[in-house]
């Protein structure tokens, strides 16, 4: 079985946390590392809008290069109001010939599921995963190796099941508010497949005071979107102290305004579509890709 890995970064100095509720405010302590060289985010500081328990992948990455990372997720990661129709799913695994994964959280809540119901995976299921993480969790907790597309978004993952599993019965494992993407692009090529929601995402309605500060004080250089979703709430929740934004009032008038980072163009069209714009935006969509679109952005528009 293919085993993944991770690259080994070097991590600076840990920060001390201060927990409010939802969020963690990282702040370097004094005896940080001197300035990096000016490809790197020193001096700079994230917000990190995943849920906090799936934060820690993207704050090191950060730390790695020198950022500061502040968590404030625009989103909560629920289960389903409604169990009927997963289970209804479950019930029928064996009609199926591939289960694709479009998240961890589908992954998670899947296999929380099928524990709780009782049921295994058939043996001759196949799996498929949007990208290297998901992969990752579906080979920890079943022991199979997923198929994983060239790049982590769903126009990539759409073209490797049409040329891969064409001919066989998929069902999409997936959130109640992801793009269509995929489904889409499924149905042009006649794939004959079934889509289940596993769970669920809710919007962040308030930041926390001390996040509010950061943005109205122009501390805050980036905000994360890492999914179409959560890329729509952060222009929700922020949009006042966003650059470019046109969806409300400015609210950090003549202040820094914090840059929107996109994980990819499907993320990007999801910001755009409810008057968000994106100063940057991965060109590998994965985490890294993510950090690497901040670095060559601030590199080519420095500070000051």
């Amino acid at each position: 079985m293919r085993t993944f890995s991770l690259k080994k970064q070097a991590v600076p100095p840990r920060p001390i946390l201060v927990r409010r509720q939802k969020s963690l405010i990282a702040m370097k302590p004094a005896n940080s590392s001197p300035a990096k060289p000016a490809e790197d985010l020193f001096g700079q500081t994230v917000l990190v809008t995943r849920a906090a328990d799936q934060s820690t992948d993207l704050v090191r990455r950060i730390e790695a290069v020198g950022g500061r990372a502040v968590v404030q997720p625009v989103i909560e990661i629920l289960p389903v109001a409604d169990f009927g129709g997963l289970e209804a799913s479950i019930g029928r695994l064996k009609e199926f010939g591939l289960l694709v994964f479009t998240s961890r959280n589908g992954v998670r809540f899947f296999k929380d599921r099928l524990d709780l119901v009782g049921v295994g995976l058939p043996k001759e299921l196949e799996i498929a995963a949007i990208g290297t993480s998901t992969a990752e969790l579906a080979a920890e907790l079943w022991l199979v190796e997923p198929a994983v597309p060239a790049s982590s978004n769903s126009p990539s993952l759409a073209d490797c099941l049409i040329e891969r599993f064409h001919d066989r019965k998929m069902l999409l494992v997936r959130g109640d508010r992801g793009s269509d993407v995929l489904d889409r692009r499924l149905r042009e090529f006649g794939v004959e497949f079934e889509s289940v929601v596993a769970y669920r995402s809710v919007d962040v309605v308030e930041a926390e005071p001390a996040v509010v500060a950061m943005l109205e004080g122009g501390q805050i250089d980036w905000v994360t979107a890492t999914s179409s979703a959560i890329g729509r709430s952060a222009v929700r929740l922020f949009g006042g102290w966003l650059a470019g934004d046109s969806s409300v009032e400015k609210k950090s008038a003549g202040k820094p305004q914090a840059k929107l980072v996109s994980i990819s163009p499907t993320t990007t069209t999801a910001i755009e579509s409810v008057g968000g714009k994106v100063a940057a935006e991965a060109t590998e969509y994965s985490l890294d890709g993510l950090v690497a679109a901040m670095k060559t952005t601030s590199l080519e528009s420095p500070a000051g």
